[in-house]
């Protein structure tokens, strides 16, 4: 079972999550997603039974999650499939959240461009620099404006682990 009613949806998080995938590949994936999260468990590879709860045939969701399992989307684990996002959203559910007011301080500073590459392309989330699970804080020198791409692949590391 969850530890909640409710998953921290960030629209920014989830576009940048489903970019590339076709309706029918995101409509299986978000389905998945909420099945794992609801059990609070890998939910069991039973092919035919998850292609029915998806609403596709056993092929297509064969190929969706051989892709999903390719991009590290889902993983295959004992006793089933799993998705490391939710691992993530565990850990951020009892994080303070920055307030719109920090968030629109750091845009002001930052502008619409990525602190790491420059990017003015968004959509951009706020990044802590040194990591929340590292002993990070919401303090206006912390955070900085980062494109989607440059936040989630630096993760919870910081600078010098990521920039190797």
């Amino acid at each position: 079972m969850s530890e909640g009613p409710w998953i921290r949806f960030f629209p920014s998080d989830w576009l940048a999550g489903t970019r590339g995938m076709t309706a029918a590949e995101t409509g299986i994936y978000i389905t998945l997603i909420a099945m794992m999260y609801e059990r609070g468990e890998p939910i069991p590879n039973d092919t035919s039974r998850l292609a029915r709860l998806c609403g596709t045939t056993t092929a297509a969701l064969l190929k969706a999650l051989d892709r999903f399992v390719t991009d590290k989307r889902i993983v295959v684990i004992e006793p089933g499939l799993w998705a490391p996002a939710i691992d993530r959203w565990r850990a951020m559910a009892g994080r303070e959240s920055i307030s719109p007011r920090l968030r629109r301080l750091v845009f002001d500073r930052d502008g619409s461009t990525c602190r790491y590459c420059g990017s003015t392309d968004g959509p951009f989330h706020i990044d802590h620099i040194y990591p929340v699970a590292k002993g990070g804080t919401n303090d206006p020198s912390n955070l900085c404006v980062a494109c989607v791409p440059c936040n989630l692949e630096k993760g919870a590391r910081l600078l010098s682990e990521w920039q190797q």
